[in-house]
C-alpha cells in the first residue's frame, strides 16, 4: 500500500519593488498589503504560525512562516432534482438522475435521498479537495497589491495597473522555489535591488534565508520601528557629543524614518551670521523643508544640525558639506527677506494687503483687516484688541511669507517678530501671533479673553466670507479648512487645551451675535441660514468626538436654543443618565415635541406663537398639560440654571406621561388657527 506522504507547511516571502514611495505612504500601505493577504488565508482557512511585514521607500515586504500547503479538505452537499423528476410514470431512472449522478463523479450508491419541506431530493455528500496555496497565491496576489489603499494611484504602463509608484520588480517565494507570477505586467524573479549607491544594485536571490541575508549585508532596514530607534539613538548621541539639546517631533522622527531604507545620522552646520534671525525660521528651513533636526542649548538654537542620509560612506565629508550648502542657501533667502521687511515700516505693510486678493469678489485682505477691528471694537472693545487686530495681518504682504513662500506656515509669528523690531508693545506681538491659534483641536489655545475673542471673530470672518461666496463645505471638499476653524472655535469656547478647561462664558453667549454681526458689515448676506445648520452640524461632531453618545447629542442639540458651553454640560450629564432605562423612552416624547414646533415654525415662517391663553385649551388633556408645566417650569428653570441634572431629568419622567396623554389626544394642528397656535405656543414653551 501506497502511504500518503505528508505535505510540510512552508515559509512564503513576498517582495514588491517600487520607486521611491511617498514617506506617509508606506506604513499605510504596507499595512494594507499585510491585512489584504492575511484576509485571503483567513478566508480560506490556510494557517500559519508567524507573519509580518515590512515598509521601506523601495520595498513592501511580507513573511508568513510555516503557512500550511492547502486550504482543508471538506465535505459539501450537493442537493439534486426531487425524487418524482428522478423516475417516470413506470419508476425507469430519467435523464435528471443520471445528469446528477454523472456531473458529480459518483456511483450511485453514494447518492441518497434529502427530506425537505416538499417531499424528497437525490443529494450526495461529496469531498471537495483544498485548493493548494501556492495555487490562491498566484490567483490572486495580484488583486490584493492592486488593493492596497494610497492617498493617490498612477499608471505607468500599458497594462494599466494602478499604484502610487511603478512597480519596477517581484518576487514570490513559497518554500525554497519561486512563484511563477505577474504584478502589473511585472513576472516574479529570482532578483532584488539594493540601495541606489550602488553600482550594480540588483543582485540574484537563492531562497528567502538568501533574500534576508544579502539585505542586511547590504545595511537596508526593512523594520520602520528599527528604523526609527537607530535614528533616536544616533541623534540622542550627537546631542550628548555638544552638550546641547534637541527638540524633535516624533512627527518628523516619523517621517525621516520612512524616507530612507539605510538610516546614518550625521552633524552639519551652517553659518553663523545666520543667528540673526528668529529661531523659528532657522528651526522651518532645517524640519520643514530639509528634514533636519534643531540643537539647542540653554534654549538658544546652536548654528548645528543634524540629518539623515541614506547609506554606508566610507568618507562622509561631501555628504555633509552638501547639506551644508542646501540649508545655508535656504537661510541665505530666509536672510534676505528679512533685511528687506524689517526696512519697511508696519503701516507700509498693512497697505500692501490692499492688493492682496481675500477670497474672490470678496475683496481684499486690508479689507478683512478692517472688519476685525470693527467686530473687535463692537465686542471686546479695548485699544490693545484693536491693535492686534490692525496689525493682524501684515506678515501677509511680507516678502518671508507672501506669493506662498516656504514660511507661510509662520504666520503670524513672522508678524510677532516685525513688530517686536518695530519696538511695538509684547502684548500687541504676541496677540497677532496667537489670534491663529489653536492649529488643532487640544492644542495650544489664546491666552487672554481678548485675543480669544479676536481668534474666533478671525476664524468665524473666514467662514462667513466662504458661505457668501458659495464655497461650502462638503463630505469629501473644505478648501478652506471650515470644518477645522469651526472646531477651533468650539475649543476656544469650551476652553479644551492639552485636556485643560478654561471656559469663555461671555465669548459662548455671543458667538451667534459675532455671525449676525458680520453678515450685516459684508456686502452681501447669502447663506446664512446654511451656514447656521453647519454650525449645529459642526457642534454635534465634536460633541460626539468627546465620546458622548449620538442619540444624548441629538436629544441635547436638537432645540438651538442655548449656548455651546450650557449644551455640553448637559451632554455630559445626560450621557450618564443614558443608561436608565427611561432616558430613550423621554427622548423620544420630547423629540417629537422638538420636531413639531420646528416644523410649524418652517411652515408658518415665524419663531414663536404669542402668549399661552389658558381660555382657549378645550380638551382636558392639555388643560392638564399647561397645569403641569406651570407647576414644574420653574423648577425646571433653576435646576438647569445650577446644572443640577438629575432632579431635572427626574421631573421631565414625570412630565413624559402628560404630554404623551396630550399627543394622544389632542390635534395640535387644528383647522381653528386660534387653538392651533394656543397649542403650538405651549409646545414651543416647552421645547
Amino acid at each position: 500500500m501506497k502511504i500518503k506522504e505528508k505535505i510540510m507547511p512552508k515559509n512564503l516571502l513576498i517582495e514588491i519593488g517600487v520607486e521611491e514611495l511617498p514617506a506617509s505612504y508606506i506604513n499605510g500601505a504596507s499595512k494594507s498589503f499585510y491585512n489584504g493577504l492575511k484576509k485571503l488565508l483567513n478566508t480560506n482557512n490556510i494557517d500559519f504560525e508567524s507573519s509580518n511585514y515590512y515598509g521601506t521607500p523601495r520595498r513592501l515586504v511580507l513573511f508568513f512562516e510555516e503557512v500550511n500547503n492547502k486550504e482543508p479538505d471538506r465535505k459539501e452537499k450537493i442537493v439534486g432534482p426531487p425524487k418524482n423528476v428522478c423516475f417516470d410514470d413506470n419508476e425507469n431512472k430519467t435523464k435528471a438522475y443520471t445528469s446528477f449522478i454523472n456531473r458529480n463523479n459518483i456511483k450511485e450508491e453514494d447518492a441518497f435521498w434529502e427530506e425537505k419541506n416538499k417531499g424528497k431530493y437525490l443529494a450526495v455528500i461529496k469531498k471537495i479537495e483544498g485548493k493548494h496555496t501556492k495555487n490562491i497565491l498566484k490567483s490572486k496576489l495580484e488583486e490584493i497589491v492592486k488593493k492596497i489603499s494610497f492617498p493617490k494611484n498612477m499608471r505607468w504602463n500599458s497594462t494599466g495597473f494602478e499604484f502610487a509608484r511603478p512597480i519596477r520588480w517581484v518576487q514570490v517565494w513559497w518554500g525554497k522555489k519561486l512563484l511563477d507570477v505577474s504584478v502589473a505586467g511585472i513576472k516574479s524573479q529570482k532578483k532584488t535591488r539594493l540601495l541606489r549607491q550602488i553600482d550594480k544594485n540588483e543582485v540574484e536571490i537563492n531562497n528567502i534565508e538568501d533574500y534576508f541575508k544579502k539585505i542586511e549585508n547590504s545595511n537596508i532596514v526593512l523594520s520602520y520601528k528599527q528604523r526609527k530607534e537607530i535614528i533616536k539613538d544616533r541623534i540622542k548621541q550627537i546631542v550628548k557629543e555638544n552638550n546641547a539639546d534637541t527638540f524633535y517631533s516624533r512627527k518628523l522622527i516619523a517621517e525621516v524614518a520612512n524616507l530612507v531604507e539605510s538610516p546614518l545620522v550625521l552633524e552639519g552646520s551652517f553659518d553663523k551670521k545666520f543667528l540673526d534671525l528668529p529661531p523659528e525660521i532657522i528651526s522651518a528651513a532645517m524640519s520643514q523643508h530639509q528634514r533636519y533636526f534643531s540643537l539647542y542649548k540653554n534654549n538658544n538654537i546652536l548654528p548645528k544640525f543634524i540629518f539623515v542620509a541614506n547609506g554606508v560612506f566610507e568618507d562622509t565629508t561631501e555628504i555633509i558639506k552638501g547639506n551644508q550648502r542646501v540649508l545655508n542657501g535656504r537661510l541665505d533667502d530666509a536672510y534676505f527677506y528679512w533685511q528687506e521687511d524689517t526696512e519697511k515700516e508696519l503701516e507700509a505693510l498693512n497697505k500692501k494687503l490692499n492688493e492682496i486678493v481675500w477670497i474672490e469678489g470678496l475683496g481684499t485682505i486690508k479689507d478683512k483687516v478692517e472688519r476685525l477691528e470693527k467686530t473687535i471694537s463692537k465686542f471686546y472693545s479695548s485699544e490693545i484688541s484693536r491693535k492686534i487686530a490692525h496689525f493682524s495681518k501684515i506678515d501677509i504682504a511680507s516678502e518671508m511669507i507672501k506669493d506662498g513662500k516656504e514660511f507661510t506656515k509662520l504666520q503670524g509669528t513672522i508678524a510677532k517678530y516685525y513688530l517686536l523690531n518695530a519696538n511695538m508693545d509684547q502684548e500687541i506681538a504676541l496677540g497677532v501671533e496667537r489670534h491663529y491659534l489653536p492649529e488643532k483641536w487640544g492644542e495650544k489655545l489664546p491666552e487672554t479673553e481678548g485675543e480669544k475673542y479676536l481668534a474666533v471673530i478671525d476664524k468665524m470672518d473666514d467662514i462667513v466670507g466662504a458661505f457668501i461666496n458659495g464655497t461650502i463645505p462638503t463630505g469629501s471638499k473644505d478648501p478652506y479648512a471650515l470644518k477645522r476653524k469651526f472646531n477651533s472655535i468650539i475649543a476656544i469656547i469650551l476652553g479644551f487645551e492639552n485636556n485643560q478647561v478654561s471656559k469663555s462664558e461671555q465669548l459662548d453667549a455671543e458667538i451667534f451675535k459675532i455671525v449676525d454681526y458680520l453678515y450685516k458689515i459684508y456686502p452681501e448676506q447669502k447663506n446664512k441660514d446654511i451656514l447656521l445648520d453647519f454650525m449645529w452640524e459642526r457642534i454635534e461632531y465634536q460633541f460626539e468626538e468627546l465620546n458622548i453618545p449620538s442619540d444624548v447629542v441629538k436629544a441635547v442639540v436638537e432645540t438651538k436654543n442655548d449656548t455651546i458651553i450650557n449644551l455640553f454640560e448637559r451632554a455630559k450629564a445626560f450621557k450618564k443618565l443614558s443608561k436608565s432605562k427611561d432616558f430613550k423612552k423621554v427622548a423620544f416624547t420630547f423629540k417629537r415635541v422638538n420636531n413639531i414646533v420646528y416644523k410649524a415654525e418652517e411652515k408658518f415662517k415665524k419663531d414663536n406663537f404669542d402668549s399661552i391663553d389658558e381660555s382657549f385649551f378645550e380638551e382636558e388633556e392639555e388643560k392638564n398639560l399647561y397645569k403641569e408645566w406651570k407647576k414644574h417650569y420653574k423648577k425646571l428653570q433653576t435646576f438647569e440654571k445650577n446644572k443640577n441634572y438629575k432632579k431635572f431629568f427626574d421631573i421631565i419622567v414625570q412630565f413624559k406621561p402628560i404630554v404623551d396623554e396630550f399627543f394622544d389626544n389632542v390635534m395640535v394642528m387644528a383647522e381653528s388657527k386660534t387653538l392651533r397656535t394656543n397649542r403650538l405656543a405651549l409646545l414651543k414653551d416647552i421645547s
